[in-house]
């Protein structure tokens, strides 16, 4: 008996879900009018599509399977994303349907730049972005863990 869960494709490629940090999908092609300082794509290579302009772009992809990434990973994406944000750069954290890897992330540096609960953090993603962030248990366990600073 197959646990894949299959869910819906957000409405939107990108959701704005903090000042100067979206986060988003790559199933289809962005806008050219839609300009970012940082992007940050956490797909494998050749699952998304290409970024939208940006000064500069950070391929860090990883599986949106039953394993957890190191968190020592998870901490440094999510610490890049907070420093650039927090530089004042609008920054882009995009994966695949832009719901669970790209969402860990986001949900990381949001906890880095505010001291916020993960819990707290992923019922804001869920009201912004879409009620399927972080459908993957394990990520969704992850962030749920995530205790105020």
């Amino acid at each position: 008996m197959s646990t894949q869960q299959y869910v819906a494709y957000p409405t939107r490629l990108i959701t704005r879900v903090g000042p100067r940090l979206s986060l988003g999908g790559s199933w289809e092609y962005v806008a050219q009018d839609e300009e970012y300082d940082t992007v940050v794509t956490v797909c494998w290579p050749g699952e998304g599509r290409l970024a939208p302009p940006c000064g500069w772009e950070a391929d860090l992809g990883f599986e949106d399977g039953p394993v957890l990434p190191p968190a020592a990973r998870l901490r440094a994406i999510s610490a890049l994303v907070a420093q650039e944000v927090q530089e004042g750069n609008d920054v882009l954290v995009r994966c695949y349907m832009g719901l669970n890897r790209s969402g860990l992330i986001v949900a990381g540096a949001l906890h880095q730049m505010t001291g916020r609960s993960g819990a707290d953090i992923l019922a804001d993603l869920r009201e912004l972005r879409s009620p399927d962030v972080l459908y993957n248990p394990v990520f969704e366990n992850y962030v749920k863990s995530l205790r105020y600073q």
